[in-house]
């Protein structure tokens, strides 16, 4: 097995010396020319240095993504140059390591809610859900809601870090809560440089009628309490009060 990390750079080289045959033959015959078979992403260099050691490696042509293909396979070939060539091959597995490179995708890049304003505290009104493309603690993800958010909203609701179920935590008023938008993040689970997605969920408030009606009342002329003292020459049309009323409802 020969690993190598996606994010390594074109061009990179990864030692295979490991892998270098012998031939018990003398002359041209022990003398052994390398080769891998056909591919997308590597070729095969054959070196020798100042001490006239033979070193084999291989050279990365073009960018690895774990996502999409997180194995490759090779065949590495040895043929001496004697009558005939004899030739021995070897499996090279190469496993591409994951680096945390993705961020955490939500589905919706808005949910909607519509809720009746008389729903109780720890109602479920949503689940947001989440994915990332990276493995591991990379790809693990937990759920919170934002700091950015306003009082209104980080008191309103909690959210399940690992399902993503969104809860009230307050009972609903359609007067104090009506189009509120929350802030919700998804962030992995490695313990330093995180990535993070986010999404938002706007609650709308379905009005119940909650509220009476309040009536008010300003007397124009003298009054004790709710009575109104008119005169018995008053003309007839005279205003004696005006009476207001109002309903927080809608």
């Amino acid at each position: 097995m020969v690993n190598i990390s996606e994010s390594a750079a074109i061009h990179d080289v990864i030692s295979l010396d490991r892998f270098l045959a012998s031939d018990a033959d003398i002359g041209n015959n022990s003398q052994l020319r390398y080769s891998i078979s056909e591919n997308d992403f590597f070729m095969l260099e054959q070196l020798v240095d100042e001490t006239n050691t033979m070193h084999l490696q291989l050279k990365l042509l073009r960018k690895l993504d774990y996502e999409r293909n997180s194995f490759q396979r090779l065949t590495l070939s040895a043929r001496d140059r004697g009558v005939p060539i004899r030739s021995s091959h070897v499996q090279l597995r190469i496993r591409v390591t994951d680096d945390n490179d993705n961020d955490p995708i939500f589905e919706q890049l808005e949910y909607s809610v519509t809720l009746l304003e008389n729903l109780p505290s720890g109602h479920v009104i949503a689940r947001v859900q989440a994915h990332d493309a990276d493995s591991g603690a990379a790809g693990r993800l937990r759920y919170s809601i934002s700091r950015r958010n306003k009082a209104t909203a980080r008191n309103l609701v909690n959210i399940n870090e690992i399902n993503g179920d969104v809860v009230l935590r307050q009972k609903l008023d359609r007067e104090s809560h009506n189009g509120l938008r929350v802030l919700i993040e998804a962030r992995d689970s490695t313990p330093t440089n995180q990535r993070i997605g986010r999404t938002w969920l706007v609650i709308r408030v379905d009005d119940v009628n909650d509220n009476i009606p309040v009536i008010s009342v300003n007397y124009i002329l003298a009054s004790n309490e709710n009575t109104v003292y008119v005169k018995e020459d008053a003309m007839v049309g005279s205003y004696i009060a005006y009476v207001t009323a109002k309903d927080d409802d809608s």
